[in-house]
């Protein structure tokens, strides 16, 4: 009987499918609530090692750029609905919604992520992830702490903070996109660097 060997190729590929069916579908969604839901699915449930740490990791990248992708898209969207409910609704109605979706977001205990997330903690066991996955963890930091277009500062220029008082919502929501934009445009660079070193 002839003895069977163990071929690495299929088993690179098996380790892949098996992350990617574990994985699936945590940046289809439309709404900040469903993000909550399958981002805290993805980023707080446990990691097992399937013996190709390398795919594995590659993987779960992918699909860590792609949930950060689709929160950009998202709350871009969701509060450009909030300033023209602050114009038409007046501030106290747009400022409950405004912390109805911070609350929401508090179930991700997105400021803590870099430090309790199983999923950024294995990636960053590798050197080659680990710059990725802290500008992860900042883009979560920064882009979810949505109280501060109500009660908190913003940076308008370096070491300059204004707050919705002093530059209106319009102009708050405009620097909190910049500075979303500027955190995924991390993401993505260092994304793109695990591509190059790792293909």
């Amino acid at each position: 009987m002839a003895e069977k060997r163990n071929d690495p190729l299929v088993g690179s590929i098996k380790a892949e499918k098996a992350v990617v069916a574990q994985v699936a579908h945590v940046y289809l969604f439309n709404e900040p609530h469903e993000g909550v839901v399958a981002t805290g699915e993805f980023l707080k449930s446990p990691v097992t090692p399937t013996g190709n740490e390398l795919v594995q990791r590659k993987a779960l990248s992918s699909e860590l750029y792609e949930n950060c992708k689709r929160w950009s898209e998202v709350l871009l969207k969701t509060f450009r609905k909030a300033v023209k409910r602050w114009s038409k609704d007046g501030r106290d109605a747009a400022a409950r919604e405004i912390m109805q979706q911070e609350e929401d977001f508090m179930k991700l205990d997105y400021l803590s992520l870099a430090s309790t997330s199983p999923l950024l903690l294995f990636l960053k066991q590798d050197a080659k992830f680990r710059a990725f996955a802290d500008a992860c963890a900042q883009f979560y930091k920064s882009a979810l702490d949505v109280k501060r277009l109500v009660y908190g500062n913003i940076e308008r220029y370096p070491s300059e903070y204004v707050t919705v008082n002093d530059v209106g919502i319009d102009e708050m929501v405009r620097l909190w996109e910049q500075e979303v934009e500027k955190m995924f445009r991390e993401v993505t660079v260092r994304y793109h660097e695990i591509k190059t070193i790792v293909g």
